[in-house]
C-alpha cells in the first residue's frame, strides 16, 4: 500500500491580486483519497517560491494521512511519495544551501527538508504531461483534461428513472428500460431486492449522428425504494477501464523499504540502520583499547597516568619511570601495529597461490615474514634509544625498579596472594571459554 501525492502551483495566476493557485493530490494505490486547490494566502516572487509553498501544504497533508491510517491501524511500509514537476523546488527539498530567492519560505523550505532527511518523504519528478495536479492550478487541453479527470476517479454518473424522460425538449438524453428482473418477491411497502436494471441511452433525433451506436448504461441497485427511483451508490474507486497513475521511469522508482527477502527472513532499512548501529557499538566496547590509542598519543596517555599517580610519589613510587616505560611501550604497540599491517599488505600485493603451495613452503612463507616484522622492530627500537641518548637521557636503567625484603612479607600474606592470583587466572580462563 503507497501513499502518493502530485503537487503545483500557478504561479501569479490571479489576475487581481497576483497570487499564485496551490494543488495538489493524494492518492491511496491508485486512488485518490483528497484534493485541494486553494489561493495561497501571500504573493510570490518566483516561480520556484510559489512551487515550494504547494511542495510544503502537499507534504503536511501526507503526514496528516500517515497519522490517520495509524490510528485505524494501517501502518505503510514505504514513505510517501510527493512528486512535483518543478526541478528547483525539489532540488531545494535535497540542497541543504540556503538559497537567497527562499528567505519569504523559510518555515516551508525546512518543513520539508526535515521530513526528507529523516527519510519519512521521498520526493521525485514527474513531467508536466502526467502531472496530475494540473487540473487544480491552470487551463489544460481537452486531452489532457480527460486524462486527468479520469486519473482522479472522476466520470459523470448516469441519473436513471423507471419513469424515463417524459419531456425530450430539455434533455439532451432520454433513459428507457430495457429489462427488469427481480429476484425477490413483492413485500407490502413495494420493495423489489436485488433488481438488475438495463438503461439505453436515447439521443434527440436532432443530435444523433448516423452510424454511432448508442451508449448502454448498466446501473445496479440493491433496493428500490417506494418512489420507484432506485438509490445510487457511486463507487469509491475508478473503473477498470479508467488508468491509474501515471508510468514513472526506473530511474525514479528505484526506491524500496525492503532491501532482501530470504524466505521468512526480510532486510529492511530500518533493520539495515538498527544493526549497523549496533554493530558498531560492539566493536567500540570490544576494541576500545584499540580505538583509545589510535585515536589519543601517548604523551596524553602517559600525562593522564602521571596525574592519577602523583599521591603515590608520597610513598616512594617512581612515577616518572614508570610514564617514561609506559609512553615508550605505547610506541612500540604502534609500530607492532604498522609493521603487521605493511606485512598483510605485502602478502596480498604478492597474490600468493596457497593451495598450490605445500605446507613446508607456507611455513617458510610465514616464518620469513615474521622474521622481517621482528627485525623492522628491533631496528624501530634501536633508533628510539639513540633518540633519548642525543637528547640527554642518562638515567640509571635500574631507577624505576622496586626491591621488596624478603622479612617484609610474611607467610599468610603470601598465601592470601597466591589465592588471588589462581582466581584471577581461573576467572581469566573461564571467560575465554564461556565467550568462544
Amino acid at each position: 500500500m503507497q501513499l502518493s501525492a502530485f503537487s503545483d502551483a500557478d504561479w501569479a495566476g490571479c489576475p487581481t491580486t497576483r497570487r499564485s493557485t496551490t494543488g495538489f493530490c493524494t492518492y491511496l494505490g491508485k486512488n485518490c483519497i483528497s484534493w485541494v486547490a486553494k489561493k495561497q494566502p501571500t504573493v510570490s516572487r518566483s516561480s520556484t517560491e510559489a512551487e515550494y509553498r504547494a511542495f510544503a501544504s502537499a507534504a503536511a497533508e501526507l503526514c496528516w494521512l500517515i497519522f490517520v491510517l495509524r490510528d485505524i491501524g494501517l501502518h505503510l511500509t514505504e514513505p510517501p511519495i510527493l512528486y512535483s514537476d518543478n526541478l528547483s523546488a525539489l532540488h531545494m527539498t535535497l540542497n541543504p544551501v540556503f538559497h537567497a530567492r527562499t528567505k519569504h519560505i523559510e518555515i516551508d523550505y525546512y518543513f520539508v527538508r526535515e521530513q526528507v532527511a529523516a527519510g519519512t518523504l521521498v520526493t521525485m519528478f514527474v513531467p508536466s504531461i502526467n502531472q496530475v495536479a494540473d487540473i487544480f492550478t491552470k487551463a489544460l487541453p481537452r486531452h489532457l483534461y480527460d486524462e486527468f479527470r479520469a486519473k482522479l476517479g472522476l466520470w459523470l454518473a448516469p441519473r436513471p428513472s423507471l419513469r424515463g424522460c417524459e419531456d425530450n425538449s430539455n434533455q439532451s438524453m432520454a433513459i428507457g428500460i430495457g429489462c427488469v428482473t427481480s429476484t425477490r418477491s413483492h413485500s407490502s411497502s413495494f420493495r423489489i431486492g436485488s433488481v438488475h436494471c438495463s438503461f439505453v441511452s436515447i439521443m434527440p433525433p436532432e443530435r444523433r449522428v448516423e452510424g454511432k451506436v448508442s451508449n448502454l448504461l448498466t446501473a445496479r441497485s440493491e433496493w428500490l425504494g417506494t418512489d420507484g427511483a432506485p438509490q445510487l451508490l457511486q463507487p469509491r474507486t475508478p473503473s477498470s477501464s479508467i488508468s491509474g497513475l501515471p508510468d514513472l521511469p526506473t530511474s525514479l522508482s528505484g526506491y524500496s523499504y525492503l532491501i532482501m527477502k530470504l524466505g521468512p527472513l526480510q532486510l529492511t532499512r530500518k533493520g539495515l540502520s538498527v544493526a549497523s548501529t549496533a554493530s558498531c557499538l560492539t566493536f567500540i566496547i570490544f576494541q576500545s583499547a584499540s580505538l583509545c590509542l589510535a585515536t589519543t598519543t601517548p604523551e596524553q596517555l602517559a600525562f593522564a597516568l602521571r596525574w592519577f599517580m602523583l599521591p603515590l610519589r608520597r610513598i616512594g613510587v617512581p612515577v616518572a619511570e614508570i610514564v617514561l616505560t609506559l609512553m615508550l611501550s605505547l610506541r612500540f604497540i604502534n609500530l607492532v601495529f604498522d609493521e603487521v599491517r605493511n606485512v598483510a599488505l605485502g602478502i596480498v600485493s604478492r597474490r600468493i597461490n596457497w593451495q598450490q603451495l605445500t605446507t613446508m613452503e607456507t611455513v617458510d612463507v610465514f616464518a620469513s615474514y615474521i622474521r622481517r616484522i621482528f627485525k623492522n622492530i628491533f631496528s624501530h627500537a634501536q633508533q628510539v634509544s639513540q633518540a633519548m641518548i642525543v637528547r640527554g637521557f642518562r638515567g640509571d636503567s635500574n631507577a624505576h625498579k622496586l626491591y621488596f625484603l624478603s622479612s617484609s612479607s610474611s607467610g599468610m600474606a603470601n598465601f592470601i596472594s597466591l589465592l588471588c592470583l589462581v582466581g584471577i587466572t581461573s576467572a581469566a580462563l573461564l571467560s575465554d571459554y564461556f565467550l568462544v
